[in-house]
């Protein structure tokens, strides 16, 4: 069976580049918190598995691809909902805005990516 590949458009590849952003942030954070932060791994993990499953041009995923992408778009608002529940206005990270910032861009993109 033949699988249809998807073209790279400058959103896909922006799709692509700001995941991998906020997924090695997501990393970073995990990696350097004392003791190990398993939360922020397993956010590592969703991102990347999201990302390889949205842009890869396998038939499984091709035939759920709507269906990913707005998986994919839940999964970014609940990182940003679930920051802001744990932390508040008021314990803040210097890099969270940006981070923030960069996964609403992510979900914008995602939401025009009707491919």
């Amino acid at each position: 069976m033949e699988s249809k590949s998807l073209s790279m458009t400058p959103r896909r590849i922006g799709t692509i580049v700001l995941t991998l952003v906020t997924a090695f942030v997501h990393l970073y954070l995990s990696l350097s918190s004392n003791p190990f932060d398993p939360v922020f791994f397993l956010n590592f993990l969703g991102y990347s598995g999201l990302l390889l499953a949205y842009n890869l041009p396998m038939p499984i995923f091709r035939r759920y691809h709507a269906w990913l992408r707005w998986a994919y778009m839940a999964f970014t608002l609940v990182t940003i909902i679930a920051y802001f529940v744990v932390n508040g206005l008021v314990n803040i990270y210097w890099f969270a805005f940006p981070t923030k910032l960069v996964e609403l861009v992510l979900i914008v993109l995602l939401w025009f990516d009707k491919e």
